[in-house]
């Protein structure tokens, strides 16, 4: 035989042999298994309670109203504040009646004069 040959069949030997040592070892001894965790057991009840809900999130309008005056002037009155709740025909502002006065009285002594 060649020493060629010789090399190999001595390679296969020794792999085989490896394997065997390897394949007959003794298995792992068995470990303890875990303690279990204490359970607390009660009876369930049937009764009311309060709903409850905390959360953190983003509040969303779901109607926006776009407030626009008939007449012009500055306002004297606001009746209302931020966030509260209004219904039609509720007074949300006052405007300053002075210069309104004052030109309708003007428009009155204008048409006495010209009653005359």
């Amino acid at each position: 035989m060649s020493t060629l040959m010789v090399a190999s069949l001595l390679r296969v030997g020794i792999a085989l042999s490896f394997a065997l040592v390897i394949g007959c070892a003794r298995p792992p001894a068995p470990t303890a298994s875990p303690v279990p965790a204490p359970v607390t057991v009660v009876q369930a009840r049937v009764r009311t309670v309060p709903v409850q809900l905390r959360a953190i999130g983003t509040v969303r309008v779901f109607a926006t109203v776009a407030v626009r005056p008939r007449v012009g002037g500055e306002l004297s009155g606001v009746h209302f504040t931020e966030g509260d709740d209004v219904k039609k025909g509720d007074k949300l502002f006052t405007v300053d009646p002075r210069p309104y006065e004052t030109a309708l009285a003007a428009l009155l002594v204008s048409a006495q004069a010209s009653d005359r």
